[in-house]
């Protein structure tokens, strides 16, 4: 297969996400990452089923009338994102 060079313009975030795999992966460049990441994509390595989030959501009994559970709901989200962040960049998830 022919390699082509390209310019391609990623949010700080994805570079770094790439970097990070880059040297979890023992790649030589940040190139060869983003190409193997392609390619699994492409033959849907990547790709999860749908899933149901139902019952995955606990909010405190106290809160009956629901007044803080926003909040709740939110830290919950946060703390998601944070552990599918640390498991990206190869890193332990804090409790």
């Amino acid at each position: 297969m022919s390699i082509k060079t390209v310019s391609v313009d990623l949010e700080t975030e994805n570079l770094r996400w790439l970097q990070s795999r880059a040297n979890i992966s023992g790649a030589r460049n940040i190139s060869k990452t983003l190409n193997e990441v392609l390619a699994k994509v492409r033959a849907g390595g990547f790709a999860a089923k749908p899933r149901s989030v139902r019952g995955t959501i606990r909010l405190p009994e106290a809160d009956l009338e629901l007044e803080s559970a926003g909040k709740h709901l939110s830290e919950q989200f946060r703390r998601s994102l944070e552990r599918t962040a640390q498991a990206l960049a190869g890193t332990a998830p804090k409790a």
